[in-house]
């Protein structure tokens, strides 16, 4: 069981396909993970949805201007113990998905 206490930051990307290749090496080798997925946006963005009854509805911004500024993060972590083989099942399936 993997908790606050026991865990580490194993992977860090914002690619979700080079973070299924990790958590398919991890699941392939029966190493325990839990994945969380950070979700972020410029202030420009978070600026136009408070802004978006006053100027938003004027036409002055569009949502789809600013809809692929939303970046997602996804970070991996393992127990601690786990960190050797860990490695090692991510170098023995470099390609696995």
């Amino acid at each position: 069981m993997i908790t606050l206490f026991n865990r580490e930051k194993f992977y860090v990307c914002n690619d979700p396909q080079d973070a299924a290749r990790v958590w398919g090496a991890l699941k392939a080798e029966h190493i325990p993970y839990e994945m969380d997925t950070l979700r972020s946006q410029p202030a420009l963005v978070t600026g136009f949805h408070a802004r978006m009854g006053m100027q938003g509805m004027n036409g002055n911004f569009t949502p789809n201007q600013y809809a692929d500024q939303v970046t997602l993060t996804y970070v991996i972590y393992i127990r601690r113990t786990d960190r050797k083989a860990a490695q090692a099942a991510v170098e023995a399936h470099p390609n696995l998905q």
